[in-house]
């Protein structure tokens, strides 16, 4: 390959990769005005173009990592306040429960998996969390917690 199109092949890659690794600025969160809004979803728009999409598998990851972010500070905070109750009317059934001497652990898992395709690339993704509750067996309150997600 001669090096003039090795070079302008390594500046279109660097190129796709600065242009979707500040995605992150570009996701419309429910705070957002409605100029600002409109603004993003131009942007996305157009990044998304120049892309391939590349840039919106970007921002959801990012969103996933927000939304765990919060809901690891959210069960921090529960930690010897949140009931069973509680837990069952936030996060619904658990998919199961495990009896022990002092305490009763609650599990919630779900995993998807989905094809994608980029060009005439196909792939395919997998993702889940598995959230472990750990509540004292007679005051039914939270005592520990573990999140995984994949």
């Amino acid at each position: 390959m001669p090096t003039s199109r090795l070079f302008l092949v390594l500046l279109v890659a660097v190129g796709l990769v600065v242009a979707v690794d500040g995605c992150a600025g570009l996701i419309v969160r429910d705070t957002n005005n409605v100029p600002a809004k409109t603004g993003k979803v131009l942007a996305r728009t157009l990044l998304c173009l120049s892309t391939y999409c590349i840039s919106e598998f970007v921002m959801d990851d990012v969103k996933a990592k927000d939304t765990e972010r919060q809901g690891r500070a959210f069960l921090a905070a529960q930690v010897g306040r949140m009931t069973y109750d509680d837990a069952l009317s936030e996060f619904g059934a658990p998919t199961s429960v495990g009896e022990g001497s002092d305490v009763f652990t609650a599990l919630w898992t779900a995993e998807r998996a989905s094809v994608y395709s980029i060009g005439t690339a196909i792939g395919t993704e997998h993702r889940g969390y598995r959230m472990q509750l750990n509540f004292d067996r007679t005051a039914k309150v939270l005592r520990a917690w573990q999140f995984d997600r994949w």
